[in-house]
Order: C-alpha cells, then sequence, then structure tokens
C-alpha cells in the first residue's frame, strides 16, 4: 500500500479535497490540536484522500491556564486561522452535515468503549478532562457546527 505523499504546502485545496478538507477541520476544531498548520500540515495525500498523522498537540486545552468554560464555543481558538486548510476554505461553501452526525452520535456508551480500551497505565485525571470536552461539544454540536463555519465565512 503505497502512493501516499506529504500534502503541498501552498497548495490550493482541489475541489474534489474541500469536503474533506472542511471535515479535517472541524476535527482540529473540536479536538483542539493545533498542530496542522501551514508549515506543519501533519497530513498524507494519496490521491482524493487525506490521512491525518500526528495528534501529540491534540486536546491542546489539558495544558491551558484559563480552561474555556464553554468547549463548543470557538472565539478563544486563535490557532484555527493557521491552520493548513483555513485560507484554502475561507470564504467557500462547507458542508458539514456528515461530521455534525457523527458527532451527534458519539454516545457515551461509545466513549466508555473507547475509553475502556486505553491501557490502565495511560489513565489519569487527564482522561476524565478529554471526556468532559468531547461530551460538552456533542452536547451542543449545532452550536459548534455553527461556530466551525461562522469561522470560514
Amino acid at each position: 500500500m503505497g502512493g501516499f505523499g506529504t500534502w503541498p504546502v501552498g497548495e490550493p485545496i482541489p475541489f474534489s479535497l474541500r469536503a474533506e478538507a472542511a471535515q479535517v477541520f472541524a476535527f482540529d476544531a473540536f479536538t483542539q490540536n493545533p498542530d496542522r498548520r501551514f508549515d506543519n500540515p501533519n497530513l498524507l495525500r494519496r490521491g482524493d484522500e487525506i490521512f491525518l498523522i500526528d495528534h501529540e498537540t491534540a486536546f491542546s486545552f489539558l495544558y491551558a491556564l484559563k480552561v474555556q468554560p464553554q468547549p463548543w464555543r470557538l472565539e478563544q481558538l486563535a490557532f484555527l486561522e493557521q491552520h493548513v486548510f483555513y485560507l484554502g476554505l475561507k470564504g467557500k461553501p462547507v458542508d458539514l452535515a456528515r461530521f455534525a452526525d457523527a458527532l451527534r452520535a458519539l454516545s457515551d456508551a461509545k466513549l466508555d468503549s473507547i475509553s475502556g480500551e486505553i491501557p490502565e497505565e495511560w489513565k489519569n485525571e487527564k482522561l476524565s478532562n478529554v471526556l468532559s470536552h468531547l461530551k460538552q461539544v456533542r452536547d451542543h454540536a449545532d452550536d459548534f457546527v455553527g461556530q466551525v463555519k461562522g469561522r470560514l465565512v
């Protein structure tokens, strides 16, 4: 299985990948991952497929001095303007219905199942903070998706 290439820095988003790029942008807003930037895309591409790599800075709110009390609100996430897809999506219509549906479908049972797969030695107080973040954003899915779209207007 080959044919992977790194995301070409500075290249426009092909129309065939615009919908997928919007999903990636929304995902990085959801996970608060500031590390998928113009100069550090952390993406691979094969044809019309995008593969996300390197999630080590996801859930960056865990290291914030002041935690955003409403994690579905994106006003404080300045890093989104440095996102690898921000300029390519800015001002273009984006359809995030698939993302919104997936977010709403992220049930407590599914999150508990995922959490149960984490090795015990990796579990600490940060896991409950991550789960709380995911649930709060899910519970405000429509507002969150509206916030993502608003950042791209």
